[in-house]
């Protein structure tokens, strides 16, 4: 029984060095204040971060980490300011977000809509940090999935009253095929960058 937390201690390390790195640059479009988006960052970074993946943010226009390698994944957020266009498909969360992608792992860009978010944040009394940080969780979620939604959990949309519970309770999760999914697209992203620098030397 007494080695049982140094065992568990050894599995946490373990787990947070096996873990894959992805950057996000974030494009403040919207004149949104940078105390928020901090916040939201951290909600979408613990989201991610329960998926065994490492979130590493930077402003748009910066160097993405700057001791990040080239070979790692960038993906783009852009927070809007403008209304939304009409939604259409399968890819977007109502009128929140927009992932521009066909199939999964092609997208890099993505649109969170602030006034959108804000807006559903106040009509269903959603925390507003938490809701812009796991509507940027479920756009990266279609960029690395593709287009579709689930069910149950992130990528379910649109988000009804259980939905909304497990946001603010910070339950809501992907599903465990979509974490492997996830892992195994970001793993093969990561990998495929690394290749053109591996064979130029």
């Amino acid at each position: 029984m007494r080695y049982f937390p140094i065992f568990t201690l050894s599995l946490a390390t373990s787990t947070l060095i096996a873990a894959e790195r992805m950057n996000v640059s974030v494009c403040n479009m919207g004149r949104i204040g940078d105390s928020l988006i901090a916040q939201a960052e951290t909600e979408a970074a613990n989201a991610f971060r329960a998926v065994g993946i490492e979130v590493v943010w930077a402003k748009c226009g910066d160097e993405v980490g700057a001791q990040a390698s080239d070979s790692e994944s960038r993906f783009v957020i852009r927070l809007r300011s403008d209304r939304p266009p009409e939604a259409w498909g399968p890819v977007s969360l109502d009128a929140m977000g927009r992932a521009y992608v066909l199939a999964p792992g092609e997208g890099r860009i993505a649109d969170v809509f602030f006034k959108a978010v804000r807006e559903y944040s106040d009509q269903n009394s959603v925390d507003l940090r938490g809701l812009l940080g796991y509507v940027i969780v479920h756009e990266i979620g279609h960029l690395l999935l593709g287009p579709g939604h689930s069910s149950r959990g992130i990528m379910h949309s649109p988000w009804r009253g259980p939905d909304r519970m497990a946001l603010e309770r910070r339950w809501l999760k992907f599903t465990s095929a979509q974490q492997a999914e996830i892992v195994r697209k970001l793993r093969s992203i990561n990998q495929e960058q690394a290749d053109p620098v591996q064979l130029g030397k």
